[in-house]
């Protein structure tokens, strides 16, 4: 009688990663999801994070199969991966693809006048410099008589409004 061995041979471990998104406006997340494949004696995927896009990853205390940004993340430029270690016999540990995220300031708007005291039928010229945000609209213009009360939207869109003189 012949004494048989079974071998079991399975794939190097894997593990790629995918984004919900890939740019956010401060105060944003992104959930990363890591689908890890083969290997074995495989530990938790172990997430990194760099700023930037070269560099060093440093190791988050994150471990599992998703990952929520830290929604504190200055504007900028960052990079996140998964790494998939294994203990089994021969098997490689992979590290996945890198995903980029990049951290947009919050919109902002700011408005100057080149006239703040004019007479009855006269105009003055309001300039609005936008920054900041993600797939913005044009500035949305609003008027409203005296110092309190309620904002009116008026039709003009843009980065100028000459104001009416009938006002």
């Amino acid at each position: 009688a012949t004494d048989q061995v079974t071998v079991t041979v399975v794939p190097d471990p894997e593990v790629s990663i995918v984004a919900s998104g890939d740019e956010v406006c401060e105060g944003g997340s992104v959930t990363l999801t890591a689908t890890p494949s083969g290997g074995l004696d495989c530990e938790d995927v172990q997430w990194e994070f760099r700023a930037g896009t070269s560099g060093s990853f440093t190791a988050l205390s994150t471990t599992g199969n998703s990952l929520n940004t830290d929604p504190n993340l200055a504007p900028g430029t960052y990079q996140y991966r998964a790494r998939l270690n294994c203990s089994g016999t021969d098997c490689n540990n992979d590290v996945s693809n890198t995903v980029t995220l990049t951290v947009f300031p919050d919109p902002e708007v700011s408005i100057i006048i080149n006239d703040n005291v004019i007479c009855l039928d006269e105009t003055a010229t309001l300039t609005a410099t936008p920054s900041g945000g993600i797939d913005c609209q044009d500035v949305q213009w609003e008027f409203r008589p005296g110092t309190s009360g309620s904002w009116t939207a008026l039709a003009t869109t843009g980065n100028t409004l000459g104001t009416d003189p009938a006002l």
